[in-house]
């Protein structure tokens, strides 16, 4: 599905505003902000988009990010090493990824109350981090998958992502699109979608927002268009205290 218009856009980031509960904080930061505030520190530069969004630097989260599956249960602010994936139920503890054409995956309950921010390239998706990401939220906290809702955020669109034959045989015929010449082509989030949907998430509950990074260079960074010098966006996922 296309993203409702009530998604908020700002100079340096999008705010999905309008599409979670009160109480959720989802934000996707612009390249313009990396533009704005470089900084090769990578914990510094997450921290200084926290202060941007008027959020508390100190209440950072952030994973390694190895193209994995493991998913890191996080009860403080920390560095996660080897996961590709953060969960909490914590409050006022800020989640945070980093993409160039990976996909972002924002899942949450309310009841009990957590929230889920994953990374998923191919490999991630092919080793099923979403899926993983349910289960720990199932498992750690009580939530049913049913009552679980997911947000796919911008990466590289089904029709720009091109892989070889080693990686295609890794998903399903209707995740992949073959153009004249035999090349194959991955759309991330029909993967991610299937495997949420397998998990036990209701389709009804799968929200997508189908900016494609290689699209739209004016807005967002794509390793894929730009290569391996190419800035990087940050997905950052938190609850915020509202009494």
């Amino acid at each position: 599905m296309r993203l409702p218009k009530f998604s908020a856009f700002t100079p340096t980031h999008i705010r999905y505003s309008g599409l979670l509960p009160s109480g959720y904080f989802a934000a996707f930061s612009l390249r313009s902000f990396y533009d704005l505030s470089p900084n090769e520190d990578k914990q510094r530069f997450r921290s200084d988009l926290l202060e941007h969004l008027g959020l508390s630097p100190e209440r950072l989260a952030w994973a390694q990010q190895v193209h994995g599956s493991q998913v890191a249960e996080i009860w403080e602010p920390k560095y996660a090493a080897g996961a590709d994936g953060l969960v909490t139920n914590q409050p006022e503890l800020f989640l945070t990824v980093a993409v160039a054409d990976c996909l972002p995956i924002y899942l949450w309950c309310e009841d009990p109350l957590a929230i889920a921010l994953l990374h998923a390239g191919w490999r991630g998706s092919a080793a099923g981090i979403v899926a993983q990401g349910v289960r720990v939220m199932r498992d750690n906290f009580g939530c049913d998958p049913r009552a679980i809702s997911a947000l796919m955020g911008p990466a590289i669109c089904g029709s720009c992502y091109q892989v070889g034959p080693e990686v295609a045989q890794l998903f399903e015929a209707s995740e992949l699109a073959h153009n004249e010449n035999g090349e194959s082509f991955v759309d991330l989030r029909r993967a991610n979608r299937r495997q949420l949907e397998e998990a036990g998430v209701e389709s009804g509950n799968i929200l997508a927002d189908e900016l494609c990074t290689r699209c739209h260079p004016d807005l967002l960074f794509s390793y894929r268009r730009d290569g391996s010098g190419t800035g990087r966006m940050l997905a950052v996922f938190g609850m915020i205290n509202t009494a």
